[in-house]
């Protein structure tokens, strides 16, 4: 009795503390946000919150610079909750904080997990639209999701592989992610599959498979990779299909000293991503465009305020990132000036 007692006194003192963070931080949003002079004073009708789980990505403050401008021009300030260097939050450490501050709406960098489907669900619940970008949250709550057409990556991804494909390519592995949605992964990999084997021409590509990868943590996604990497049939092209694989194959390569051994494809934006595309180790990454994503978030979420609905998904632009252009990419965005961190 007693330590069913105690468990209630810690779950409600949880409670009451992220009740007291979220107000305090939305406080201190509101008061950020509303950028006032004697003269014109700037007032917002609607506060939306915005959270990924890689706040430092240059994809991510890209998306969040188009979004911002987008809701801007709609009467909504954009807030992206952030960590700065005395926090630690999660994403589902902001999305309590978001649905308690009583926020418009959320955008949010899906992913299959039920913790964030339960936050989905508890932001519904709350009268608070869920936006989610980039990968889904497959059947959960959210309104809308804006990200990438399946059928459209696989495709692309079989015509820039083919670019690579040379007399000596026998074997090309695609690394599948062991935790997003199979029928959607499966989709993807038979296009590019497909168009891969389509184009090669003679001679043949002895083969072209698939793996399935956990990518949950680094450490089951290095240990995976060395596998691959270290067996007897090794691929002549190695294709990613998410963020923390490519980075792990781009640093395994270097560690086995296999560079220039092993052709690495990836997916996404990051620093480490684009050191790879500079180094001549990493041939390409696909990732959507930034600009597109957040634009078309940012409306998502007002037309659904607006009109009480929204496609349930759109389509955005894909863009190809290699060494003739991965130097427009790093480029810092401007300060679109929200405030973007936790204080």
């Amino acid at each position: 009795m007693r330590k069913t007692t105690g468990k209630l006194i810690i779950g409600l003192v949880a409670i009451l503390i992220l009740t007291i963070c979220g107000w305090f931080y939305y406080s201190g949003v509101m008061e950020r946000s509303a950028v006032s002079s004697d003269i014109n004073p700037i007032s917002y009708e609607a506060h939306y919150a915005m959270i990924t789980a890689d706040e430092n990505s240059p994809l991510w403050n890209a998306v969040y610079q188009s979004a911002a401008k987008e809701a801007k021009a709609d009467g909504a300030y954009l807030e992206y909750m952030k960590n700065d260097s005395m926090s630690d939050y999660t994403m589902i450490d902001f999305m309590k904080m978001a649905i308690n501050a009583k926020v418009a709406g959320i955008l949010v960098q899906g992913n299959g997990s039920d913790a964030l489907k339960a936050q989905i669900a508890d932001a519904k619940s709350a009268g608070i639209p869920v936006v989610t970008m980039m990968q889904d949250s497959t059947d959960s709550e959210r309104v809308s999701f804006v990200g990438v057409n399946d059928y459209e990556l696989g495709k692309t991804y079989g015509q820039e592989v083919l670019k690579h494909v040379t007399d000596n390519t026998k074997n090309i592995l695609v690394l599948l992610d062991k935790e997003k949605n199979q029928e959607e992964t499966s989709l993807m990999y038979t296009q590019m599959k497909d168009v891969i084997i389509r184009g090669v021409g003679d001679p043949p590509i002895y083969s072209v498979s698939s793996q399935l990868v956990s990518s949950e943590n680094t450490f089951d996604s290095e240990e995976s990779i060395r596998t691959i990497l270290l067996s007897d049939n090794r691929p002549d092209i190695l294709v990613c299909l998410n963020e923390t694989n490519t980075e792990s194959a781009y640093q395994a390569l270097i560690d086995y000293n296999m560079v220039g051994k092993v052709q690495l494809v990836g997916y996404y934006q990051s620093n480490i991503i684009f050191s790879g595309i500079e180094n001549g180790i990493i041939s390409f990454t696909v990732s959507v465009s930034a600009d597109e994503l957040g634009k078309q978030a940012a409306d998502a979420i007002n037309e659904y305020k607006t009109m009480g609905y929204v496609s349930n998904y759109i389509s955005v632009q894909l863009e190809v990132i290699d060494s003739g252009n991965v130097g427009t990419y790093k480029t810092e965005p401007s300060d679109s000036g929200g405030d973007s961190s936790v204080q």
